[in-house]
């Protein structure tokens, strides 16, 4: 937290970059909304998706949003695939499908914007976990306000 990574794109987080080149990683209605959101105050967004486009995973309403946005730029068939700094996020790298080596880019801002579905199946028999795949953190009053933690996939 506090470092240049983000899991939301709200006044605060807009407000911290304003001006400043950042990156949405995602493909679906939330990283869409995100972009056009963030558009409205930071230089140039990059939307970095995976697959060729946003047509199966967002509505045709943001769709054309996004591309009637000249700041914002959509970057297909392309992974984050390095980020750098020291105390904070300094730099980061992207490749697009097929090519060999990564673009390097001093970006110091990158939302993760790619769904609330938890990838744990490895955590199975680790640790706890509700119906839903969530870690489990707590039980009635304990739990936080969404009751539910993410944890990163395995490496």
């Amino acid at each position: 937290m506090g470092t240049g990574i983000y899991y939301a794109a709200t006044h605060l987080e807009a407000t911290l970059c304003q001006g400043e080149e950042v990156i949405v990683v995602g493909g679906g209605q939330l990283c869409g909304q995100a972009a056009v959101f963030l558009a409205s105050s930071c230089r140039r967004v990059h939307i970095l998706v995976r697959s060729s486009g946003l047509a199966d995973s967002m509505s045709s309403y943001l769709i054309r949003r996004i591309e009637e946005s000249p700041n914002i730029e959509l970057h297909s068939h392309t992974q984050l695939t390095a980020l750098h700094g020291t105390d904070r996020l300094e730099r980061v790298a992207w490749q697009p499908v097929g090519e060999t080596q990564p673009e390097w880019h001093d970006i110091s801002h990158v939302f993760l914007m790619t769904g609330a579905s938890p990838n744990t199946q490895w955590l199975q028999g680790c640790v706890a976990l509700d119906n839903s795949g969530f870690r489990e953190n707590g039980s009635g009053s304990e739990r936080g306000r969404s009751g539910r933690d993410t944890v990163a996939p395995a490496a």
